[in-house]
């Protein structure tokens, strides 16, 4: 049966059946991505976030070491952190650059900096390519590890083209930080978010888990009041807050089903009910400490401290009132 085989999941009688596949060892014997397909213009015309630019999605490495309750990179990708090698990496940028026409790269790793020397040599090779006239630009939109970052990384960051760089974050209240066993510094990451405005990267996102077991009224506080710091450095940071989830695989969802805080008992299925798994609308636990809407009023309060070029647009195109009423449609929706 397909669901036998690794890597595979299907969906039959309303049940899952998934094998792992095991993790490949070495990257580099893997091939680039093959562009020979039919349609593959359309899918280098824009990217997947939406920048109207020749782009492609990059990923350089797979695995997490690190053992956060939340994470779903264990189930897909494994602990052990594998990665392909710089020039191995650079080979396929200047490919689609110079064959394909691409300018813009949005690099999907979790964990893209966690050898320091290799995301030099990277990001070396980037400035190099762009010496010679290449006009790359790139993201990291999944979320750099904070504590992998220091001055001299994120000046190469800047120097090599960087538009955006997402940092997870995750929580600033320590006690948060210690349930999700997220091992962060805050004040580590307010240094961070610091020297990247110093050195004025265009725009940078912290990632936020709002809606997750423990986060009582006082921590939540925490986390609010440690952002509005952040905010008033200046520069372009925003704050994406995202609800938690407590996807397939992970420590989350046991202790979940243990404590029964799941609000949709299909939650693990995300085969048949993948709308389930949005960050941003859907709410999957409940606690004692907050309610469904009282988790969403925690995600918007959380996502309005900036005020973006974007929630400026929106104020200037719906009056208060219109604001309110598609909160209650989406409330509604359950979306």
């Amino acid at each position: 049966m397909a669901g036998n085989a690794p890597g595979v999941g299907v969906y039959r009688n309303r049940a899952s059946d998934y094998a792992p596949a095991p993790g490949f060892p070495d990257l580099d014997e893997l091939p680039w991505p093959d562009c020979d397909i039919p349609g593959i213009e359309e899918y280098f015309t824009h990217s997947a976030r939406g920048r109207d630019v020749r782009s492609s999605a990059l990923v350089t490495s797979r695995g997490c070491p690190f053992d956060c309750e939340f994470c779903s990179v264990h189930p897909v990708c494994g602990r052990k952190w594998r990665a392909r090698g710089a020039e191995n990496v650079l080979g396929e940028i200047a490919f689609l650059n110079q064959d394909y026409g691409v300018r813009y790269f949005e690099i999907e790793d979790d964990n893209f900096t966690l050898d320091s020397s290799r995301a030099h040599l990277i990001l070396e090779g980037i400035v190099r390519l762009n010496e010679k006239g290449a006009g790359i630009s790139w993201a990291a939109p999944n979320g750099l590890r904070i504590d992998t970052l220091d001055a001299r990384l994120l000046r190469l960051v800047r120097q090599s083209a960087c538009v955006d760089i997402a940092l997870a974050l995750e929580h600033a209240d320590p006690e948060m930080l210690r349930i999700m066993n997220k091992k962060l510094d805050p004040e580590k990451a307010f240094r961070v978010v610091s020297e990247c405005v110093e050195l004025g990267l265009p725009h940078v996102t912290l990632l936020v888990i709002v809606g997750y077991p423990g986060e009582t009224a006082e921590r939540f506080e925490t986390c609010r009041q440690f952002l509005k710091r952040v905010c008033r450095l200046g520069g372009r940071v925003d704050i994406y807050a995202g609800l938690a989830q407590p996807y397939p695989g992970t420590r989350l969802l046991e202790r979940c089903r243990r404590e029964g805080w799941l609000v949709h008992p299909d939650v693990a299925d995300f085969h048949a009910f993948p709308h389930l798994m949005s960050t941003s609308w859907t709410v999957n636990i409940v606690t004692a400490d907050f309610d469904e809407r009282e988790a969403r009023r925690r995600r918007e309060v959380l996502t309005s401290l900036p005020d973006s070029p974007g929630r400026k647009l929106v104020k200037a195109i719906l009056p208060d009132a219109g604001l309110r009423l598609l909160r209650r449609c989406r409330r509604q929706m359950g979306i």
